[in-house]
């Protein structure tokens, strides 16, 4: 039977860092926490990530597959227990739910049933002075070319590696040499259909493991990287594009770009970190929280809420994350939670917000089984 009305009606999570254990893998202890709270409370479960939305289709299949046959059960002994004893009532009636996706920051959003209901892209023209601005100047395929053309052969006005940063240092940042080329920034795009990207930063096989999808790597001729790296972003998407993302292993680098960028357009673009190594850039106005709030919206549209007859608002929401790119969901949730491995930046960001055990100890399990006091022993 149904328990009295609950705290929140929507639960909202990362991926990455949260909802996801370090094996990238929702854990049966996670997955039986959330079949739980839409059995008992009929809440919605929302996928809140800056993935590809091909990227989340593991994820999702599988707990998609969990509820089916957790279903599947419950119903079997709902059923059995009203044969058993007519006067009995049968706990489950509705409907297995999906799961809302919102995928590249908020710039895709796709309903229970997987149809993509919003999309929020970049201007062409700025896509295209991402590439040329950033992505040309921070990429290197070459050790030797990459010190060549970053100390000597840019174009004016092309942002340089952060001053504070010493030659040696700078130097250092590049490695690998023509035998063994590195890129100092890999530069990502999104759109609905495809993710592009300039290099791997892994194997494929261990990007499949992980995102579940290989990306699309532009080709390029590797015996003349300048010119070769100008064509890789000839190559690249202006129309369509969602977010795009500049990955690198100095911190520095990204920290240059992001204030770079933010003084550069201004609002016209929202820009976050998704990881210490990820910096993302999406169109005006998108993140987590304004995708969230137009789920909301629909939710609050539709009426079927079983418990209450009163609109849903951002106050029915909790939410979970880890990083900067959480950081406004987090902030416009009824409930924001940190995990403890999070960012150092998001929790100088947000004090309010409760810290709570790490993804590797199925912190949002934990917290939702305390929040909606939920004993088990899976």
């Amino acid at each position: 039977m149904a328990k009295a009305t609950p705290p929140f009606r929507i639960v909202a999570s990362d991926m990455d860092g949260t909802l996801l254990n370090n094996a990238h893998r929702i854990t049966p202890y996670t997955m039986e926490t959330l079949f739980q709270i839409s059995m008992q409370y009929g809440v919605k479960f929302i996928f809140a990530t800056g993935r590809h939305h091909l990227s989340v289709r593991a994820a999702r299949e599988a707990l998609s597959t969990y509820f089916h046959q957790r279903y599947q059960e419950y119903h079997a002994k709902a059923l059995a227990e009203v044969a058993a004893k007519p006067s009995a009532q049968s706990a489950v009636e509705a409907s297995e739910p999906g799961f809302y996706l919102v995928t590249s920051n908020g710039a895709r959003i796709h309903d229970p049933e997987g149809k993509l209901i919003a999309q929020h892209n970049l201007e062409p023209e700025i896509v295209q002075a991402l590439y040329t601005q950033y992505g040309l100047p921070y990429t290197a395929r070459h050790g030797p070319q990459a010190k060549t053309m970053r100390t000597g052969g840019s174009p004016p006005d092309t942002p340089q590696p952060p001053s504070r940063c010493s030659q040696d240092e700078n130097a250092s940042v590049v490695k690998g040499d023509d035998n063994h080329p590195e890129e100092i920034v890999i530069t990502s795009t999104y759109t609905t259909d495809q993710w592009y990207t300039t290099a791997p930063f892994a194997s494929l096989d261990e990007m499949e493991e992980k995102f579940g999808m290989r990306p699309y790597i532009v080709p390029f001729d590797a015996a003349d990287p300048a010119n070769a790296t100008r064509s890789v972003y000839d190559e690249f998407p202006l129309v369509g594009v969602g977010k795009v993302c500049f990955r690198c292993s100095d911190e520095r680098i990204l920290d240059r770009i992001e204030q770079d960028i933010k003084s550069h357009f201004g609002n016209r673009v929202s820009v976050a970190l998704s990881s210490s190594n990820c910096l993302d850039v999406m169109a005006r106005g998108i993140s987590k929280a304004s995708a969230l709030k137009e789920i909301v919206d629909s939710i609050a549209a539709q009426s079927t809420w079983q418990y209450d007859a009163s609109a849903c608002t951002m106050r029915d929401v909790i939410s979970f994350g880890d990083s900067m790119n959480d950081e406004e969901m987090l902030a416009a949730a009824g409930k924001g939670c940190v995990m403890r491995n999070a960012q150092e930046r998001l929790k100088k960001a947000l004090p309010q917000c409760e810290e709570i055990l790490p993804n590797e100890q199925n912190g949002v399990a934990v917290k939702l089984r305390e929040e909606f006091q939920i004993s088990l022993e899976a």
